[in-house]
């Protein structure tokens, strides 16, 4: 009697076991299903997106069209660039200046009236810093 109640509890026990195997197996892959779906909405979502950015891109740039494509654009180029005038604009010419002898004011005349002793002794990197800088034997800084 033994032998029998075995039989049938190693059987259900079997059987059970492959149950709770299938059901094991159709819930992950139901999982599988779902993540994947989420994979695909998140896609979805990111195209979505660019798509109503290129549709803004699209309108700035047909904004942008138009208004090069407009009268109002060529009549102002026109102005601009080729000097179009229109009946009733008043129109101003603008003479150049004669130009001058140089005055004191100007900075190239300025350091030529220093002399160039002033004037190396004006550099910010004159040869005698270098030296000074880079030369081991002479230890005095040299006159400013």
């Amino acid at each position: 009697m033994a032998g029998e109640r075995n039989e049938p509890s190693s059987r259900f026990s079997f059987w059970g076991i492959v149950g709770i195997l299938m059901i094991l197996f159709f819930v992950l892959n139901y999982l599988d299903r779902v993540n994947d779906l989420l994979a695909v909405q998140g896609k979805i979502a990111a195209v979505q997106q660019e798509v109503r950015w290129a549709q803004q891109w699209n309108l700035q740039l047909r904004d942008e069209f138009n208004y090069y494509a407009s009268a109002e654009y060529v009549e102002e180029m026109a102005r601009a660039e080729l000097g179009y005038i229109q009946p009733g604009d008043n129109v101003l010419v603008v003479l150049e200046a004669p130009l001058s002898e140089p005055s004191l004011s100007d900075p190239i005349v300025e350091a030529e009236a220093l002399g160039p002793e002033r004037i190396e002794r004006m550099a910010l990197f004159s040869l005698e810093w270098w030296q000074w800088l880079f030369s081991p034997s002479e230890i005095t800084a040299p006159s400013q």
